[in-house]
């Protein structure tokens, strides 16, 4: 009984004021298997009974507390460890070594703790929530528990934690499938999480040098109860309803302590894909639910990209058929593992498989800007059929030769291959007038290779804080395939011209990059100070090869005006000097870099042109982070940037997929130079149990790469290019004016009387894209506001419930022309409902509302999505269930979206799954059993 009810009361922490602290710390160990135990709760008790301090040991088991000097009791908690007690006597820096924990050895029954377990701990820039402040039912998966977490929220499809995108996932630490959050999420149940900790991941460079380049993922980390590493647990699942609908699926986890295994696979045709892409093509939509046309606009603003994930940049995305939206049938399977060879190497990798056939239909509505008369609309309908298959491998490998001197290799394959074709009816007005029509078919056979090798050297000196750092990086991609395009467009006069065309494309990307650091202490007080310099090579080249006239018999002629030929070299050389300083409470980084970057451009079809230049800029960075006396953690970072333009920006190829909408390039672009802000505030209240977080970022640009649309108002030549009345020729331009910035809060407590946890959510944002609409400067302005909260409840494992809303205001406004400004609200409720009742009966539903005000006619504003299900547990542990369900009962389920662009109004729906009924059989594996560990 006094174990149990000192557990809760660890969670207590007391801030201490007015007098001068020291720093106690320690390690904490398994007694058995030697691991780290991470959070583990220590407090510490003062003579007169009252609580001196507390927190929870990190991912590598240590912990670290400030105290005043006296006589105290130490206490550790860990569930399902034995509790652990000490007597010291604090006089200043203070070590208690390595405390080994063991089994509890005996059960502690009929204990009834009422308390409410503390929701989060702040350590540094991590949030710590602890699982068993989140009840879920069962059989409930990892996702499940994280999105009753405050700040967590998944937005169609898409996991985003504190206001931002989750970029990968890891497990105790390691890296687990990549970088898939998606994956992760749906192979791990809820069961086997004991905490799980957002923050900041740095990049692998950051890691191995020890210096804070600026580089941030956003990074969930898994930390499973201790007493479940060693088993296997997973579930396997098979559903067949009407329509010919089926899905089925299993993941088995297989952990061995360090020796961890993974394995999964699924089949289904509803649209279930449990696994991210890594686009290199550019065919796969996002989670969004946007679509990429090719030849189409798209908008700017994006966030830098060392803030971001992976993003083609390649002419593939105009060479091919996209499949977004609409139907997939999915074939998908992976693997990944994880171990330690002998005490020196730690080694991860996961390869990913998956296999997606697209159906999909769309419609879309453009309202353009014009100069001299009222706005021009085009009308689009396509069908579209496409199969995508992607490869994915990543690993990583870490080689300790000593104390002082690591190795560390992280590799990575990933291969695409697509197939499609696509049917595409569209067509332009102006006052009611039909300008131009188009009636086309495209086909298209592609395959791309990305892969990288990333070698990093660390050597640490005999004075600490001295260190060597060097790091060679090797980027090959290849992108090759075929396409086909047969259109027939007409004027205003009805005049008929026909496009029987077919491109090869060849398109190589080779990267080198080498760097070397050198970091040096200035005395004995944490300061120190680094040297670095940076090479770094990129060399693309294209070939593609058009002919047209392609009508059997004739065989056609080689086209250079829409073919391409060119070799793109940069040579980059960057300098930097920084010093940094760290302690307990916080510290700094402050570097700045010259960058000296040189593009040498060769372009020989469609015409003759060469292009070099050279860049000089300084690029500042400088990084604050504290840990203030309420224990609250305080991040501020600030840094530039520079954007390179893509080699296909410089190519003044005409594209001409869409004859209505040409795009082309412009050989006179110059660098983007970014600046970029972000701070983040992170307070949690353990002994209310409250969790405050609030960020801000933002960023403007010089020289942005913006878009220039030229739309012509007659027959015309524009740059050289062709237009007929009403058709558009879209460029990228260099232009001044772009800016973004975002804000987001949420706190999170519990509320006692309803047993469950309560979310608050708020977000702004502002950003301006500027752009050129025929040869005159226009800024779009797109403003949002958004508030939420999340109620989950936390009454017992047999009733489960999650209800949330969202309201979001969009405004948008056109410098150029007051007829594209607009406004409207969408509004989301979601309600999540499992219960688990009498002799193993399950009722499961799930009711999504969204609704849209103040959208045209053109779109279907309100959707009601209902899907529920009865079912029976079956078997004595009940990890069984046959269900029993319907999806979309009420047939309202649609796919529509609103955008604002810098030179027009978008309005887009497409085909989606509707209603079906399942009958499905899962079963859910579990089998732990005590670690042996030689000694």
């Amino acid at each position: 009984m006094k174990h149990i009810l000192s557990f809760w009361l660890v969670l207590v922490s007391i801030i201490s004021f007015g007098q001068t602290t020291y720093p106690l710390g320690g390690k904490l160990k398994h007694a058995i298997t030697k691991e780290p135990i991470v959070g583990a709760t220590i407090f510490v008790v003062a003579r007169d009974s009252s609580l001196a301090g507390g927190t929870v040991s990190n991912a590598k088991g240590q912990f670290n507390l400030d105290l005043k000097r006296g006589g105290y009791k130490i206490k550790i908690s860990y569930l399902g460890l034995e509790p652990y007690e000490e007597e010291i006597r604090h006089w200043r820096d203070d070590y208690l070594g390595t405390i080994y924990m063991s089994e509890t050895t005996s059960e502690l029954k009929g204990v009834d703790i009422k308390q409410q377990a503390v929701q989060a701990t702040v350590q540094g820039d991590t949030t710590t929530y602890n699982a068993k402040a989140y009840k879920t039912n069962q059989n409930a998966s990892a996702q499940d528990l994280l999105e009753k977490m405050p700040g967590v929220q998944d937005v169609n499809g898409e996991i985003r934690a504190q206001g931002e995108k989750v970029q990968q996932v890891l497990v105790d630490g390691k890296i687990f499938f990549g970088q898939d959050p998606k994956t992760a999420l749906a192979t791990l149940p809820a069961e086997v999480v004991d905490k799980i900790q957002i923050f900041d991941d740095q990049s692998e460079q950051s890691k191995a040098s020890g210096v804070d380049d600026g580089t941030r993922i956003k990074t969930i980390n898994i930390i499973t109860k201790i007493n479940m590493r060693n088993g296997e647990f997973g579930k396997v699942y098979a559903g067949y309803g009407s329509d010919e609908k089926y899905s089925v699926g299993v993941s088995i986890n297989m952990f061995r302590g360090d020796r961890r295994l993974s394995l999964l696979g699924q089949v289904n045709n509803i649209n279930q894909q449990n696994f991210s892409t890594e686009d290199l093509l550019g065919v796969v939509g996002d989670n969004s639910g946007g679509r990429k046309r090719r030849g189409g606009h798209g908008p700017g603003g994006k966030r830098p990209s060392f803030l971001s994930g992976f993003a083609a940049g390649g002419s593939a995305n105009d060479f091919s058929v996209s499949s977004v939206g609409g139907i997939t049938k999915t074939i998908a399977g992976g693997a990944n593992y994880q171990d330690k060879w002998g005490k020196k190497i730690d080694v991860s990798g996961s390869y990913f498989i998956n296999q997606g056939v697209n159906e999909s239909i769309n419609n879309t509505y453009q309202l353009y800007y014009l100069g001299q008369t009222s706005g021009q609309e085009y009308t689009e309908k396509d069908s579209s059929n496409s199969t995508n298959l992607n490869h994915k491998f990543n690993a990583k490998m870490v080689y300790k030769v000593n104390q002082k001197m690591s190795f560390y290799y992280v590799p990575s394959v990933t291969i695409q291959q697509n197939e499609g074709n696509t049917f595409l009816k569209g067509s332009t007005t102006q006052e009611g007038a039909v300008l131009n029509a188009l009636t086309q078919t495209f086909s298209s056979d592609l395959s791309a290779l990305k892969m990288s090798n990333n070698l990093m050297f660390r050597l640490n000196g005999e004075k600490r804080g001295r260190s060597l750092f060097i790091q060679v990086k090797n980027d090959v991609d290849r992108t090759d395939g075929d396409n086909q395009l047969n259109a027939v467009n007409s004027d205003i006069l009805n005049v008929m011209s026909n496009i029987d065309q077919i491109g090869d494309l060849d398109e190589d990307l080779d990267g080198w990059k080498t760097s070397v650091m050198w970091s040096e202490p200035i005395g004995d007080k944490g300061l120190g100070t680094f040297f670095s310099y940076d090479f770094d090579n990129s060399r693309a080249t294209q070939n593609l090869r058009t002919i047209s006239g392609v009508i059997a018999p004739n065989v056609g002629t080689y086209d250079s005006s829409i073919s391409s030929t060119y070799n793109n070299d940069w040579n980059t050389h960057t300098a930097g000097l920084g010093m940094r300083k760290f302690s307990r409470k916080g510290g700094f980084v402050a570097r700045v870099k010259f960058e000296s970057a040189a593009l040498d451009n060769t372009q020989t079809v469609p015409f003759d042109e060469k292009v070099n230049q050279t860049y000089n800029n300084l690029l500042p960075f400088v990084l604050y982070r504290a840990r203030l006396k309420n224990k609250a953690s305080w991040f501020n970072m600030y840094r530039t940037y520079t954007t390179k333009p893509q080699a296909s920006q410089l190519s003044q190829t005409v594209n001409n997929s869409n004859i209505l909408q040409l795009t082309t390039g412009n050989s006179g672009l110059t660098q983007q130079y970014g600046h970029w802000f972000m701070s983040k505030y992170n307070k949690a209240n353990v002994s209310k149990s409250t969790i405050f977080y609030a960020m801000i970022n933002g960023g403007l640009s010089n020289n942005y790469i913006g878009q220039s649309t030229y739309t012509a108002h007659a027959d015309t030549i524009y740059n050289g290019v062709a237009l007929t009345r009403g058709s558009q020729l879209v460029n990228p331009v260099n232009v001044d004016g772009q800016y973004t910035a975002n804000a987001f809060v949420t706190y999170g407590f519990p509320v006692k009387k309803l047993k469950s946890n309560l979310n608050f959510n708020l977000s702004t944002g502002i950003t301006n894209i500027p752009s050129l609409i025929n040869d005159r400067k226009s800024n779009t302005l797109n403003q949002n506001y958004g508030v939420g909260f999340v109620l989950s409840s936390n009454i017992s494992e047999n009733i489960d419930f999650t209800i949330s809303s969202e309201s979001n205001f969009v405004q948008s406004t056109n410098s150029l022309n007051s007829d594209l400004n607009n406004q409207y609200l969408v509004q989301t409720s979601k309600i999540k409902y499992d219960w688990i009742m009498p002799k193993g009966l399950t009722f499961r539903t799930q009711l999504q509302h969204q609704e849209y005000f103040g959208l045209s006619d053109f779109l279907d504003n309100r959707v009601l999505l209902w899907t529920a299900g009865i079912g029976k547990q079956l078997f004595k542990n009940k990890r069984g269930e046959i269900q029993l369900s319907v999806y979309d009962i009420l047939g309202q389920n649609n796919n529509v979206s609103q955008n604002f662009y810098d030179s027009y109004y978008e309005e887009t729906n497409s085909n989606v799954l509707t209603r079906y009924v399942m009958l499905s059989f899962s079963y859910n594996i579990r089998k732990f059993r005590e670690d042996k560990v030689e000694e």
